[in-house]
């Protein structure tokens, strides 16, 4: 995911949720993109190459500050690990408390966030566990999280109900001093949700992303916060939302759509905030599940995934579509990112036969 950064005014939190149907109001990003397709020539492949090492463990998310400033969390055996490459070797450190990290963001050098289990907080010298209430569930655990500043960071997460089965999903919002737990209440014929993404996008807004479960399949959950309450934009389309991405202004939706109700077969699904709504952005009827994205610097967009165990890039821009092989031998799960500069390389957390590596490409 891709953001766009800067402090923002500490903003009041209730729990109220309203269902949104058809228009969102006061919006502060510019909606001049068309999301008919236009006729314009392929990019040139991206050319990956790969870092010599990447940390040991199982790596879960990216987070790019530049070139040379890149973090990465996971776990090591049963214990929370975040890494920082500095253009040249790996430090790697563990969190104490805390078993694993899922997502990470950081606004600055000196102000970052890793969730997981719980919650760390990078100071610019170490990361300190915070104290962060979770729903009283069987399992609950943060999925992503947007750094904003000292005084703002947003995360979600997910849950599994007592006795198993299907869960429900949170949001948590930091205040420069604590985090405050929001638990949304969804509407009656939402059988389960999830959220998977999260990012601020002006004073008194942000959206959060993910997949409303129904009785006739699964439909994209998008959420608004307008420094008051949260709203559900109800969507119409079919599919599930995995990652938000903001590219010159314009704020986008990307996941998939499974393909007859299947399992195993899907297409990719992208949507962009055009004004007042949310509409389906032409791509691709290839096959392919995306799971991540990042700003091209151009206006576009640059996404991952994989279809059949195999590294799915995706590549969009004025219309025109394009999949790619990802870095050579890579697989299955991707995380892509970029700095908010828009001049960073681009680069992707993949895995092949021997473990998770690290690419870039110019």
């Amino acid at each position: 995911m891709s953001r766009t950064l800067g402090t923002r005014n500490r903003l009041p939190v209730t729990a109220a949720l309203a269902v949104v149907t058809g228009t969102v109001t006061a919006l502060t990003l510019s909606s001049t993109a068309s999301t008919e397709p236009i006729s314009a020539d392929p990019p040139a492949p991206l050319e990956w190459q790969t870092l010599d090492e990447a940390p040991a463990g199982d790596l879960r998310s990216l987070a790019v500050i530049s070139d040379d400033s890149l973090w990465t969390v996971g776990r090591d055996a049963d214990t929370a690990t975040a890494s920082h490459w500095n253009g040249s070797t790996w430090t790697s450190m563990t969190v104490p408390g805390l078993r694993y990290f899922t997502a990470t963001a950081f606004s600055a050098d000196t102000d970052g966030w890793a969730v997981g289990d719980g919650t760390a907080h990078w100071d610019g010298s170490a990361w300190t566990s915070v104290p962060v209430d979770l729903p009283d569930t069987t399992s609950a655990w943060l999925s992503a999280v947007d750094a904003v500043g000292p005084d703002l960071a947003w995360a979600v997460g997910n849950t599994t109900l007592q006795g198993g089965g299907e869960g429900s999903a949170f949001i948590q919002q930091w205040d420069g001093t604590e985090w405050t737990l929001i638990e949304p209440t969804f509407p009656a014929d939402y059988t389960a949700v999830d959220l998977n993404d999260i990012v601020s996008t002006g004073d008194d807004e942000a959206w959060a992303v993910g997949t409303a479960y129904r009785d006739f399949g699964s439909t994209p959950l998008i959420m608004r916060w307008d420094g008051t309450e949260w709203s559900i934009h109800d969507s119409k389309e079919m599919g599930n939302l995995t990652s938000l991405t903001v590219s010159d202004g314009e704020l986008y939706a990307s996941g998939f759509t499974s393909v007859d109700n299947s399992p195993v077969d899907a297409v990719p699904l992208l949507m962009h905030l055009d004004g007042a709504d949310w509409t389906v952005v032409e791509t691709t009827t290839e096959r392919g599940w995306i799971y991540s994205s990042t700003a091209d610097g151009n206006g576009g967009l640059i996404m991952a995934g994989y279809d059949s165990q195999i590294d799915r890039i995706l590549r969009w821009n004025d219309g025109t579509s394009t999949f790619e092989e990802g870095p050579a031998g890579s697989s299955a799960l991707n995380v892509i990112a970029s700095a908010p500069d828009g001049e960073s390389a681009v680069w992707l957390l993949t895995r092949d036969d021997d473990g998770w590596f690290i690419a870039y490409a110019k």
